[in-house]
C-alpha cells in the first residue's frame, strides 16, 4: 500500500478537483497489473469562502485501488461516493443550518508518472447509479 503525505498532496487534490480528467474513456485505458493502492486514513475537508458562498469539499477516507493506467499515469478508484461538495450561501450564522445535503460523486485519484505533477481527482459515472 502507498500512503500519500496527507496534507500537501490532498490540498493539491482538492484545489484541482474542478479541473479533473473529464472526457477520459476507460475503454482507452489499460488495466493495472499487480496490486497498487493509496490509503487515505482520514477524511480530508477543504473549505473556501467566495463572497456570500461557503464551499466545502470532502475527500473520503479509505482505500483507492489502482484500476487503470495510461501512458501518462495511474487511475486509483476510490470507495463509493468518495467526494462530496457542499455549497452554502448566507451569513455564518445561517450556515450552521444545512439547507441542502452535499452532492456526492464516485471519484478516484490520478497520479501522473511525471514527478512534478500534482495529483488530480477524477469523477466517473457508475452505470448502476446513472440509469
Amino acid at each position: 500500500m502507498r500512503n500519500l503525505p496527507i496534507k500537501l498532496s490532498l490540498i493539491g487534490l482538492i484545489l484541482y478537483c474542478h479541473a479533473s480528467l473529464s472526457g477520459t474513456n476507460p475503454n482507452n485505458l489499460e488495466p493495472v497489473s499487480g496490486e497498487k493502492n493509496i490509503v487515505i486514513e482520514n477524511d480530508f475537508t477543504y473549505t473556501k469562502d467566495l463572497g456570500p458562498a461557503h464551499l466545502t469539499y470532502t475527500l473520503k477516507r479509505g482505500q483507492y485501488k489502482a484500476t487503470y493506467q495510461s501512458k501518462n499515469g495511474v487511475y486509483y478508484q476510490g470507495p463509493s461516493n468518495c467526494f462530496a461538495e457542499q455549497n452554502e450561501f448566507g451569513s455564518a450564522e445561517k450556515r450552521n443550518y444545512r439547507h441542502f445535503e452535499p452532492h456526492r460523486f464516485n471519484c478516484g485519484i490520478f497520479l501522473n508518472y511525471r514527478k512534478n505533477q500534482k495529483p488530480e481527482i477524477y469523477f466517473y459515472h457508475d452505470p448502476e447509479l446513472s440509469k
